[in-house]
């Protein structure tokens, strides 16, 4: 089933910069697409990656394991095939 991550730009950048260019979770990362809500400039910038479940749960694993403050602020949602 396909599922899409939302984060933070910070804690994106954050994720990326804790792993490999090798490992299999900077490829998952780097699906993402920038998105911006707002217009001035306060405005909050997001990350969208639309991903299989299980390399979703590989994207949670890493937040718990390199920054456990940042896991519960990123967001799953279950996406339509």
């Amino acid at each position: 089933m396909k599922t899409l991550i939302e984060m933070t730009l910070a804690y994106y950048n954050e994720l990326l910069a804790g792993v490999a260019e090798s490992d299999r979770e900077y490829a998952i990362l780097k699906n993402g697409l920038l998105t911006r809500y707002g217009d001035n400039d306060d405005d909050l910038r997001t990350i969208i990656i639309l991903c299989q479940s299980d390399e979703a749960d590989q994207i949670f694993e890493l937040a718990t394991r390199l920054f456990p403050g940042v896991a519960p602020e990123i967001r799953k949602y279950a996406a339509l095939d």
